[in-house]
């Protein structure tokens, strides 16, 4: 019998402010688009606060921005056919 894997416990920022999203927003009861939405929101916000230390600690250079900006422009380009094809 194969035993289930371990829960990893999740201790990053973002971690600890999703479960506290969620005490807040469920008990809304927001329809699925406005859930979705307000998690986007808050998850941009959450790593644009991450952005300064990153960059004050030299962890993101010059390569790493511009191989983060392809795979963005890539992600874009798939949902932009996507939408296309519908």
């Amino acid at each position: 019998m194969v035993s289930p894997p371990e829960r990893r416990e999740d201790k990053s920022l973002h971690g600890a402010l999703n479960r506290v999203k969620y005490i807040y927003l469920i008990p809304r009861g927001l329809d699925k688009s406005t859930f979705i939405a307000t998690s986007v929101v808050t998850f941009t916000c959450v790593n644009l606060l991450k952005l300064a230390p990153y960059l004050w600690l030299g962890e993101i250079n010059v390569s790493s921005a511009w191989a983060s900006s392809i795979l963005a422009m890539a992600i874009v380009g798939v949902q932009l056919i996507f939408r296309a094809l519908e």
